[in-house]
Order: structure tokens, then sequence, then C-alpha cells
């Protein structure tokens, strides 16, 4: 095995080398090379945290994170508070003469590269785009709210991201504390723009290098669900596939991040959670913390199990609020019905706000159905249940925080719908357009009409479902179309604004709530932080 990240350097010399776990990965296979190294320096990881005794107390966590930054970066060094700089991934090189390429749109699970053809980026379409890999995917992610204000649009950002990992082993995955800052726009003409409307600190500052520092939490299991708690999101819960549901205070970890050179001994990686919940007994995807309620929480199983967690001093008293059919004659009686025998609850969320923010939730289960219940009333049965809303799993829902009463959900199909609560059982709008299951569906923050879906056929859409179509020109145009669409069986449909793609098996989007119009992705091959022209 080689030397510790460390041992006969300084921090400072360091820190010179560190390089980006941010990135734009080019080269194939240079990230495929990455990726074997970094697979390879976990299981150095493990090896050296049993074989190595230290004799300072404090040892082992600082050079547990040096050498995870040291995998991230594939061998090289890092300082203790893992900051490595950030590629940006809209600067080409200078000098290089461009050439003529005819632009077009690619149609995920449509269109078919040719031999030697590759895809690429238009720069052109996004306003900044930024990516971070990390030692081992993750699989969900949450962002948290943080003291830089709302609505804020002008650059550089700085974002606080939770993820949790899916690594080879159940003892080698971690939650990562992360922040990232200087996050510049990447698109030079956005930049110019920007340059001749701001004063000279600030065009000194477009040039500064994006940052990415973290701190790490071991957690046993793979980290199926992260969410943050809205009133106190030094909060955050995690879903294990070992069964098992934690709530973990990270307010030592965020602290460490905004000033690295504290005094003391930096906050354990072996940090036990705060509370701990086994009784589910299988994994489970479905969490939420209530919007309302201060540490008011629902968790759901694979099982068709829903838990209702209401705080109390020294944590949480846990009850067992909705079981699947089949479970109704075995297990203890509960408050409410729930899926059909064998089903699995995928999704559940508190509704955001309007009439029942805080007591209505919503499930989606891989029955097809959706199910709206309200905690205040005494009736067994859900205030609303879609028993048919789709025609395979539901794997996505979310309630929109601008237009309360809307509910945006998506199927193992690829097909997105609206729902409005108040309607019953007919969708608003249906969107059948992505080739392989959705994966994840969220509103954008401020922004009624606009949402964003992801597809295990390696996209990120967004919508504008306020966009009608003109049916005049749609008859006037269909003589001149129908030869158009006899090639393209599959056209882009008219509410479509924007396909991103670049990563592989996305499995969570959100919209940063404090900075619009950004989209936040994670995939098997790590994170993307990007904005679009047209949002």
């Amino acid at each position: 095995m080689g030397k510790r990240a460390g041992e006969e350097k300084t921090q400072e010399e360091e820190a010179m080398e560190a390089s980006s776990a941010f990135s734009a990965p080019r080269e194939v296979e240079v990230e495929r090379e990455r990726k074997r190294k970094t697979k390879n320096g976990a299981e150095q990881l493990d090896e050296e945290e049993e074989a190595l005794d230290f004799e300072d107390p404090y040892e082992d966590e600082y050079d547990e994170e040096d050498r995870l930054a040291a995998q991230m970066k594939a061998g090289a060094s890092s300082d203790s508070d893992a900051e490595s700089e950030v590629e940006d991934e809209g600067d080409d090189e200078q000098g290089k003469e461009e050439e003529k390429v005819v632009t077009r749109a690619w149609r995920p699970g449509i269109d078919t590269l040719a031999e030697g053809e590759e895809l690429d980026f238009d720069p052109s379409a996004y306003e900044m785009l930024h990516r971070a890999t990390m030692e081992w995917s993750c699989l969900s992610f949450d962002i948290l709210r943080e003291p830089h204000g709302a609505l804020r649009t002008k650059p550089p950002h700085t974002a606080y991201v939770v993820g949790g990992t899916q690594a080879e082993t159940s003892k080698g995955n971690r939650l990562f504390i992360m922040k990232w800052s200087d996050l510049h726009k990447t698109n030079q003409d956005a930049r110019d723009s920007d340059d001749e409307s701001s004063d000279e600190s600030d065009d000194e500052g477009s040039d500064e290098d994006p940052k990415l520092d973290f701190r790490i939490i071991a957690h046993q299991g793979t980290v199926n669900r992260v969410r943050c708690c809205p009133q106190m999101n030094r909060l955050v819960a995690t879903w294990s596939d070992l069964g098992e549901v934690n709530v973990w205070d990270i307010d030592k970890q965020v602290k460490r991040l905004d000033d690295p050179g504290a005094a003391g001994p930096p906050p354990t990686p072996h940090q036990p959670p705060k509370f701990t919940y086994k009784d589910h007994g299988v994994e489970g995807y479905a969490l939420d913390w209530n919007p309302v309620h201060t540490g008011k929480m629902l968790s759901g199983d694979v099982e068709g199990c829903v838990c209702l967690w209401e705080p109390q001093e020294g944590g949480w008293a846990v009850s067992k609020i909705m079981h699947a059919s089949k479970k109704k004659k075995k297990a203890a009686p509960v408050r409410f019905s729930g899926v059909s025998e064998g089903a699995s609850v995928e999704e559940t969320q508190w509704k955001l706000g309007g009439s029942g923010a805080g007591d209505v939730f919503a499930t989606a289960s891989n029955d097809g159905g959706i199910r709206i219940y309200d905690t205040r009333s005494s009736t067994a049965g859900p205030a609303l249940a879609l028993l048919h809303a789709h025609t395979s799993d539901v794997n996505a829902l979310r309630w929109s925080p601008v237009h309360h009463d809307l509910l945006l959900s998506g199927d193992e199909d690829g097909c997105v719908k609206v729902w409005d609560e108040r309607y019953g059982e007919v969708p608003l709008v249906v969107m059948q357009w992505h080739k392989k299951p959705i994966t994840s569906v969220d509103w954008h923050p401020t922004d009624e009409a606009t949402f964003a879906t992801s597809s295990l056929d390696d996209s990120v859409a967004l919508w504008d479902m306020s966009v009608e179509i003109d049916e005049d020109a749609e008859e006037r145009d269909r003589g001149a179309k129908q030869m158009e669409a006899e090639k393209n069986d599959d056209k882009m449909p008219e509410q479509l604004m924007f396909v991103h793609m670049g990563q592989e098996h996305i499995s969570e989007i959100k919209f940063h709530p404090q900075i619009p119009g950004v989209v936040i992705s994670t995939a098997c091959d790590g994170f993307n932080f990007f904005k679009t022209c047209n949002i």
C-alpha cells in the first residue's frame, strides 16, 4: 500500500496539491481510471482502519478524512478539512479554433449514436454547470437551508448539501456534509454580461475557483434516503437498507465547515446517531419531516408500513399508523387503512401549505396508487384515494410549494402526472415522454408551473405546464409535419423546456430552495449543480 496522506508533507503542501472533487469528466477513460483507483482506495481505507493504532486520541478523525480526501483525488494529498478546488465546466481552452458543427437536441431512448460519435453539451445552454465526484455515489441527498438569504440571484453561490452513500460494504458507508462555495457562472457570455454591469471587485471574484469542503459521519448500511428538518436543519434523518431510521445532529460538522481553523479537535466521523428506530424491520425509502410541526416526521417501508414520529423529551415517540392489507389480521390495530396487499410505500410527503398543511400527507405505492390522509380525521380511510393513479409503480411524489393543492407524481413507465387534490381522479397534466422509470420529481420553489423530473434514461427534464398547445396552429401545420412525424415517432412535447444529460443512473433531483432556477442532481457518477439559460 502507498504511504498515508500527510505522512511526509505539510498541510500547506497537501493543499497546494489537492485537486477537484468537482470535475468535468471530458475523457471517459480518465474517469474510468479514477473510479478504479477510488474503489481500490476505499478497500485500503478499511484495512488501515483495522490495522493501525493511533496514540493521539484525535488522530484517527483527522487521518480518516485525510485518507478519504486522498481517495477522492485518486491518490493525491488533501488537507484535514478536505478542501478541494473545483474545475469550471464552461471554460474552454483559449486560442483553440472553434469547429462548425451541427447542433441538435438529443432525445433519450429515441436517438442512437453512430460508431465514433459521442454526446457533448452546448455550454451556451447553461448559465452554470459544475460537477462533483464523491468516493462512493450518493443515492439520496438533501439541501440545508442556510443564513445567506432567500432568492439569491447574484453569484458566486454557496450551497450546503448532505448526501448518503451506497458503498460496496455496509461499514464503508458515510454521510457527507458538504459546503460548495464560489460557484460562479460558467457560461462565458453570461460572465461577460455580468462583467459589464459589475464593479472591479466582482470581476476579480469571478476568476476564483469553486471549492468543495466536507465532513463525514460513518453510517451503517446503504443510505436509501436523506432528509433535513426544515425548522432545525442540523437534524438529518436517514433510511438505512438495514431496516433502521436514524436521526443525526450535524451541527458540529457544519460549524467546522464554516470555521475550518477553529480551535479544538474536529468532530468525530464515528459519531453515533441521536436516535435510532429499528421496528420497521425492513428497509424503506419514504421519509419526510413535517413542514409545520417541528420534529414531526413520517417513515414508510417496502412492506407498506408507515410510522408517525412525534418529538418528545429525549427523542421521539414512534407509532405505526398504517399497514399493508396483508398485515391487518397479524399486526396491532393501526389508525389508517393502508396500501393493497404486498405493496410497498415508495414515497410519502406532508402537504407544504394551504388547507391541511402539516396535517395532510400523501403516499405513493407500487400498486399504482396515490393516497391522501388527514391526521385530524377520525376515519380510517384516506381522504382521497387515487387507486389507479398510474398503471405501474408510483416511484416519486411531491406537493407543490406554491400552488399547495397540486401534486406531482412519476411512475415506472416514465409517465409524469399533475393532480389537483380538489378535483379527484382526473389528472390536470400527463407527460409521457421519458422512456424509462421516473426516479425523482420536484417543483420549482417559486414558479407554480415549472417542475423537474429525472429518469433512468439518464436525463433530467425541465417542464413548464403553463405552455398551451395551439390547436389551430397544429391543424395548419399537420400536413407539413406529417412526414417529419413519420421519421420521428416521438417528438418533443411543447411543455418540455430543457433536457440535461451527462450522468448515469440519476436517482434524485432537487431545485435549490434559496437559489432560483438552480437544480442539483445525484447519480452513480456524482453530483451536478446547474442552472439553465431559460429558467
